[in-house]
């Protein structure tokens, strides 16, 4: 038996149980049981693998929480902010002609992208 109620926001929150029985179909052998919030659980993190922003500009990462429609508080982070900077909404800005790797991480999940600041022409 499997059943689902919503969580004040709306959003499912999955509880079940699954009994195995014998044979005769009378007594249960085995049972396992789970409950929790498996409809807010992020199992992954779209990202674009390479980005380049101009030099002065400015440009949003495209991140997606993956299953479709989760949610979770992301974390932005650059690894050489000589060259390019982010912040706390995943925007970045070319600061110097140059590279930095790109860091996303949200309920234990990251991903990563190369962002190239090129000179502005």
């Amino acid at each position: 038996m499997f059943f689902g109620k919503e969580r004040a926001d709306g959003t499912p929150v999955i509880a079940g149980a699954f009994v195995a029985i014998n044979i005769a179909g009378s007594t249960p052998t085995k049972t396992m049981t789970f409950a929790g919030d498996v409809a807010n659980t992020v199992a992954g993190i779209l990202l674009p693998a390479a980005a380049n922003v101009v030099q002065g500009q400015t440009l949003q990462l495209p991140a997606t929480l993956q299953p479709f429609g989760v949610e979770a508080a992301m974390t932005w982070s650059s690894a050489t902010t000589a060259k390019v900077t982010v912040n706390s909404s995943g925007v970045v800005t070319g600061v110097a002609t140059g590279s930095s790797v790109v860091t996303v991480t949200a309920a234990g999940q990251t991903a990563t992208c190369t962002v190239t600041c090129v000179a502005a022409t």
